[in-house]
C-alpha cells in the first residue's frame, strides 16, 4: 500500500462520517490544506516522512481506524528506510523572554528621556545665549543716545550762552539809534462803544424764605405787582433805576448785579422800600 491508497482510505472514512475538510482540520488541529495532501497523497504538500506519518496517525484515530490495522497500513505507506533520515534542522528561533522585552522597552524610554532632556538643556543655553547678547545691545545703544542726547543739549547750551552778551549789545545799539521822542497817546472813545456803556443793564435778583408780595417799578414806567412762593427767586432787569417795595422785607434776601446787597429794617415795622441805584435814601 503506498501513500495514495492510504490517502484514498482515509478521504472515504471521513465522507462515512459526513465531516468536510474544514470539520476534520479543527478536530485534529491541522490546516485543512494538510487534510488535503494526506488524503491525495501528494508529499510535496507534507512534511518530513516523520511527521507526515504522525499526522496520518492522529487523523485515523480521530476517523475511527484500529490501531493494530492502522499500524499495517502507516507500515506499508512508509518504509523503515524512509523513516531513517533524519529531517534538516530548521531555522533556529530564539525566543525571547518577557524580561528581555522590557528591559529593551525600559532602555528605549531611557534614551529618550536623554535625548529629551539634551535637547530642552541645548534650547536653554541658546535663549540665555541671545538674551545676554540683546540685553547687551539694547544698553549699548540706549548709552550712546542719551549719551549724545547730553553732549547736543551742553553745546546748544554753551552756544545759547555765547550769543546772549552779543545780542543783548546789539539791542542796546539798537535801542539807543532808534530812541526818539514819542507824544503820549490820548485814549478815544468809539461812538460804539459809548452806546454799549448806555445800554449797560442792572440786575436786582429778589428770593424768600416765605411766600411774600413785592411790588415793583422798573425805569419810573412798569409797575407789577409779584407774588413769590417759599423758596422762590426772581430776576428783574431796568436800565435807569427801580424801585422795589417789600410787605416782609425780613424774609427777603438780595442780590444786586450779582453782589450781595444788605439793607436795614425795623422789625415789625411792615413794609420797606428801597431805590436803585442805591443811594443815601436807602
Amino acid at each position: 500500500m503506498n501513500l495514495q491508497e492510504l490517502g484514498a482510505i482515509l478521504r472515504q472514512k471521513r465522507d462515512e462520517k459526513g465531516l468536510s475538510l474544514d470539520e476534520a482540520a479543527n478536530k485534529i488541529k491541522l490546516s485543512a490544506r494538510v487534510i488535503k495532501a494526506m488524503e491525495e497523497g501528494d508529499i510535496s504538500d507534507l512534511p518530513h516522512p516523520v511527521y507526515a506519518r504522525g499526522f496520518m496517525k492522529s487523523y485515523a484515530e480521530i476517523l475511527g481506524f484500529d490501531k493494530v490495522e492502522l499500524a499495517e497500513m502507516l507500515n506499508k505507506a512508509f518504509p523503515p528506510s524512509e523513516l531513517d533520515e533524519e529531517p534538516e534542522p530548521g531555522p533556529i528561533i530564539k525566543a525571547t523572554s518577557n524580561r528581555e522585552r522590557n528591559g529593551f522597552k525600559i532602555l528605549n524610554l531611557l534614551i529618550m528621556i536623554l535625548v529629551f532632556s539634551l535637547l530642552c538643556l541645548g534650547i536653554w543655553f541658546l535663549f540665555e545665549k541671545f538674551k545676554d547678547s540683546s540685553f547687551d545691545g539694547i544698553k549699548q545703544t540706549y548709552n550712546s543716545f542719551f549719551s549724545n542726547s547730553t553732549d547736543e543739549t551742553n553745546q546748544t547750551q554753551q552756544n545759547s550762552t555765547t550769543q546772549a552778551p552779543n545780542a543783548n549789545n546789539t539791542q542796546e545799539q539798537t535801542t539807543s539809534v532808534n530812541t526818539t521822542p514819542s507824544l503820549p497817546n490820548t485814549p478815544t472813545v468809539s461812538t460804539e462803544t459809548t452806546q454799549q456803556i448806555e445800554n449797560i443793564t442792572q440786575t436786582l435778583e429778589v428770593s424768600t424764605r416765605r411766600s411774600t408780595k413785592l411790588e415793583v417799578t422798573i425805569d419810573e414806567a412798569q409797575t407789577e405787582k409779584v407774588d413769590l412762593a417759599k423758596n422762590q427767586s426772581r430776576v428783574f432787569e431796568f436800565k435807569d433805576d427801580l424801585t422795589l417795595k417789600m410787605s416782609n422785607p425780613n424774609v427777603i434776601k438780595l442780590k444786586y448785579n450779582n453782589q450781595d446787597f444788605t439793607f436795614d429794617y425795623i422789625a415789625g415795622s411792615g413794609e420797606k422800600t428801597l431805590v436803585f441805584p442805591p443811594s443815601a435814601t436807602n
